[in-house]
């Protein structure tokens, strides 16, 4: 699956005792169950995105002859600096300004 190359699988089982030796994946899209191996599914992760995993490859820009031969080792000139950016779209916010408020919650049984 393109979009989650590092996922562990799918199976119809709910408790895992019944799927020995399997390991699946920890996190789904808030509001999608995942009910068939075969759907169009977002995985969901607070993890980086990999360097060639979609939603990131595309800005990459592009290697050609025409790269190698006159702008290497240079970066070419569809280079898009959102390659940089290793957070999935739903988790990029815009570049700081300076004096903005950060709140964490949830990270104790208490909410902060």
């Amino acid at each position: 699956y393109k979009y989650n190359p590092v996922g562990t699988g799918w199976s119809r089982a709910r408790n895992q005792r019944f799927i020995p030796g399997l390991g699946l994946p920890n996190t789904q899209s808030v509001g999608e169950e995942i009910r068939s191996p075969f759907g169009d599914y977002k995985p969901m992760s607070f993890g980086p995105m990999g360097r060639g995993w979609p939603g990131r490859i595309e800005y990459g820009g592009t290697y050609d002859d025409n790269w190698t031969k006159n702008i290497f080792p240079f970066l070419p000139p569809d280079f898009d600096e959102r390659y940089f950016q290793m957070a999935p779209a739903d988790q990029q916010i815009d570049h700081p300004r300076g004096g903005e408020e950060v709140v964490l919650v949830n990270l104790t049984p208490e909410g902060r």
